[in-house]
């Protein structure tokens, strides 16, 4: 199975105040959704995520060009350049057209999203169970109206469109051979997801996670009020507030200093991010000025990364985490307010497969 060339479609009709204008804000589609669980046909679970839809809304636009979303990138639903997802114009009885959408798998799961391009082996791919949880109609879409306050909406007609490719016999005969004797091995980047709420202006988040090559570390902060509002983008960062951040594994901080300004934390993203770009001459959307604030209709887009890798030169040279080798980030703000800071601690995945299981190593 090639994943890069399968996807997800699926159909959506949502339902508000009457005439109100609904978007589906800056993650366009994959703002229905919320989590994925992919198990293999033994029952071994091969990935977890959680806030997927925050994941891809705060990390895609430093890792895809203005041209990706203008291009593959509306098929998933970025109608508008500068921040809203596809527009739906409700009724008056407050329902919308149906409008059909096509998410690469690659963005559902990170086991779709292997590294060097690898096919998923038949052992893995047959029998393969994909489970969806769906994000609620308050924080996956804005309106631009009054309405009812609440916004509903139903997928219809899923379905995955799968590119499989046929191997030749011989090679089919040694895949088949080794993977009995030793297993097939997928290595992809996943990432758990570390959420608070606090109103303090300084804060340390540990992060709890045992794995054996920590790769990179992201966080975003939102408005608590802003966090299932129908009113405002609720994948919306909070202007830059920042005026401090580091991280520390062991007794090694990343960066060296701490982070206070905006124009300091934008290179860091950028730099954080670099590695997770497929052409790295492409420019990512992303700008200054959409990371330092944004006034409702543009920008939203601040995120701190902390790169883990021990050398600038080797992306594969991550960095373990355990008991006495752990994670823990600062975070201070400039004022005291009340907001969800999120966390993604992105760090590689083994799988080895076999013909009749899986084992994962973290």
């Amino acid at each position: 199975m090639d994943p890069f060339n399968s996807y997800l479609t699926f159909s959506l009709k949502v339902t508000g105040g009457p005439t109100d204008i609904v978007t589906l804000g800056q993650g366009g589609a994959l703002n229905v959704i919320k989590s994925v669980v992919v198990t293999s046909r033994s029952g071994t679970e091969v990935s977890r995520v959680d806030s997927v839809n925050l994941f891809h809304a705060k990390t895609l636009r430093f890792t895809r060009s203005q041209d990706w979303y203008q291009s593959e990138g509306s098929v998933i639903g970025y109608e508008d350049s500068k921040n809203h997802g596809y527009p739906f114009t409700l009724d008056s009885q407050g329902n919308s057209p149906v409008m059909k959408f096509v998410i690469p798998l690659e963005y559902i799961s990170p086991v779709f999203n292997p590294e060097n391009s690898q096919y998923l082996p038949p052992f893995l791919a047959s029998g393969m169970r994909v489970e969806i949880g769906l994000e609620n109609g308050n924080t996956a879409f804005r309106t631009s109206g009054s309405g009812s306050g609440s916004l509903s909406y139903q997928i219809l007609d899923p379905s995955i469109q799968t590119d499989l490719v046929k191997m030749s016999d011989k090679v089919d005969s040694v895949m088949t051979a080794r993977a009995h004797k030793s297993g097939l091995e997928l290595v992809f980047s996943e990432w758990d997801t570390f959420s608070t709420v606090s109103s303090s202006q300084k804060n340390t988040i540990d992060i709890n996670k045992t794995a054996s090559k920590a790769d990179k570390l992201i966080v975003c902060s939102r408005q608590s009020a802003n966090v299932s509002n129908p009113s405002v983008d609720s994948m919306e960062s909070e202007p830059f507030a920042y005026n401090e951040f580091q991280s520390r594994v062991g007794s090694v901080y990343h960066p060296q200093t701490p982070i206070t300004e905006y124009r300091e934390g934008f290179q860091n993203a950028l730099y954080t991010m670099k590695s997770m770009r497929k052409n790295q001459k492409d420019y990512p959307f992303a700008s200054m000025e959409t990371y330092e604030k944004h006034d409702g209709t543009k920008g939203g887009f601040a995120i701190l990364g902390t790169n883990l890798n021990r050398s600038s030169l080797i992306d594969s040279q991550c960095v373990p985490l355990n008991n006495s080798h752990s994670l823990s980030v600062n975070v201070g703000f400039t004022s005291a307010s009340s907001r969800q800071i999120d966390c993604f601690l992105i760090y590689k995945k083994i799988v080895k497969v076999f013909t009749n299981n899986c084992i994962v190593f973290e």
